[in-house]
């Protein structure tokens, strides 16, 4: 049993390291992103907009400010879904998913200015954007990390520019970093988890396909082998058979004539 798992460990490594896993493993990729993109933007604008709600009553002298925020992320989200069901739909799907979730991350960002900058408790809607976007979208652990860090420097650059500077207390940064980036962490290893099982689900598909076609040439071998053999067999019995019906029915012939 140990023999066998090294063995089929070692032809794991071996079909990973194959081109064309490494290509079917990116088409697939990409593949996957661009359908779970193009729902998480059909679905988000709802969402999106459902929240308005909340900002006319946390800001309501300045609820059309937010309303315009809400609405640009919006147009940038349904834009997506159209460029998504173009013919570079798969090519741009990598970074259209960045954008899209950055931009819905920045427009929250700009209105914790308004609410109290750090203060504020709407960063908690960044906190649900990196865990919708980093657990339901087919990120590695690199983009996951590059929008994590974007999100972060961003939400930071927002409030120490434009909160007042008597207001402007870097102490009150602490909680929100730290759920902020708490929340990095989890999407960024959730991601590696999920790769890791993608990586495996292929190479075990890969490994099904190639014990299948070993199958199937098997077969094809054997009915080679049976069809050589009955050729090679009738060749001879045909020159033996000839000869010796001849020469029954020549005995046969001698025994009527007696």
């Amino acid at each position: 049993m140990c023999r066998k798992g090294k063995m089929g460990e070692i032809e794991s490594n071996e079909i990973e390291r194959t081109p064309i896993y490494q290509e079917r493993l990116n088409n697939e990729g990409r593949e996957l992103l661009r359908l779970r993109l193009r729902y998480v933007l059909t679905v988000s604008p709802i969402l999106y907009l459902s929240f308005y709600g909340l900002d006319y009553v946390l800001a309501p002298e300045n609820y059309l400010i937010f309303l315009g925020l809400r609405l640009f992320v919006v147009f940038n989200h349904l834009a997506g879904v159209a460029l998504l069901s173009s013919k570079f739909g798969p090519k741009i799907a990598a970074p259209l998913s960045v954008w899209e979730a950055y931009i819905s991350t920045l427009a929250i960002a700009i209105m914790t200015i308004f609410l109290g900058g750090f203060l504020s408790n709407y960063y908690v809607g960044i906190v649900f954007v990196l865990f919708v976007t980093g657990l339901f979208l087919p990120w590695n652990v690199s983009v996951t990390i590059v929008n994590g860090l974007l999100t972060l420097f961003s939400y930071l650059a927002v409030n120490v520019f434009f909160t007042p500077p008597q207001s402007l207390k870097l102490i009150d940064a602490v909680s929100p970093f730290f759920f902020l980036g708490g929340s990095v962490f989890l999407t960024a290893f959730a991601n590696y988890s999920k790769e890791m099982t993608r990586r495996r689900d292929l190479q075990l598909r890969m490994q099904i396909e190639k014990a299948n076609e070993d199958l199937k040439e098997l077969d094809n071998a054997k009915m080679r082998f049976f069809s050589n053999v009955s050729h090679e067999l009738r060749s001879p019995l045909t020159l033996i058979l000839g000869p010796l019906e001849t020469l029954l029915k020549g005995q046969q012939n001698q025994q009527d004539t007696r």
